[in-house]
């Protein structure tokens, strides 16, 4: 997890890659030089918020407020897969120099055994170092599923609100563009070459039972700080 902090609110960030990470940073970055408005905005076009380097957490947690973001374990995986593997990803090559299929069920396989074949930052576990018993045993954080944020606690600690621009995502739903536009895909796909995969399916034609237990296990960690804060990760899988 990168952690990004603000110390003039007393404000930690808990994000990660294919969790909203882009995103976070963009809230970040404006609460930082939150009184250099256009300055903040022509840093978003530049793509400064990439560039800052997470933070330690502090040693002193007293005052903070912990803001944490999730994504499904079962979803982020496959939008990582999608994003990253797809043929005209720089990955693609890097990654999977190999005669095996490029297929969903290979890659977690690959995932499972720690492969080279795998791109090591978008992949990991979204709950890493050994910072999370702190985090769980300090009194204000507030974790929220990147579909379902509420900037309230945020708003209320820097008394204001965010200007729409800054919650507006523009990277939302971006990792269609490198996939054609073709109808919904609503048969399995676990199996199916990635460069066949013509549209975005919904998770479960991603899953059997044993790859959704596969998934499940290598990010155990994730689901079960998830469940602390009431967040109940799960997928349908194919019949």
């Amino acid at each position: 997890m990168i952690l990004l902090e603000n110390k003039d609110y007393k404000i930690i960030f808990g994000t990660s890659p294919k969790s909203g990470n882009t995103f976070i940073r963009r809230l970040h970055t404006y609460i930082e030089c939150i009184d250099n408005y256009e300055g903040c905005v022509r840093g978003f076009v530049n793509g400064i918020t990439h560039r800052v380097p997470s933070s330690p957490l502090p040693d002193y947690l007293s005052g903070y407020i912990i803001y944490i973001v999730l994504r499904n374990p079962f979803e982020r995986v496959i939008s990582g897969f999608l994003d990253k593997y797809n043929k005209t990803h720089p990955y693609r090559k890097q990654y999977w120099a190999s005669k095996m299929p490029c297929t969903f069920k290979n890659f977690v396989n690959q995932l499972k055994n720690n492969s080279s074949h795998v791109e090591p930052a978008h992949f990991n576990k979204q709950l890493t170092g050994n910072y999370v018993t702190r985090i769980t045993k300090h009194d204000k954080v507030f974790v929220y599923d990147l579909k379902n944020m509420d900037f309230t606690v945020l708003e209320n600690r820097i008394n204001t609100q965010f200007p729409e621009e800054i919650l507006t995502n523009p990277n939302k739903n971006s990792f269609n563009i490198t996939l054609n536009n073709q109808t919904c895909i609503d048969y399995p796909v676990y199996d199916t070459n990635i460069d066949d995969i013509c549209s975005y399916p919904e998770a479960k034609y991603f899953y059997t039972a044993d790859l959704k237990d596969t998934i499940y296990n290598i990010y155990s960690e994730d689901f079960e700080f998830a469940k602390l804060y009431g967040i109940d990760y799960n997928v349908d899988v194919c019949k």
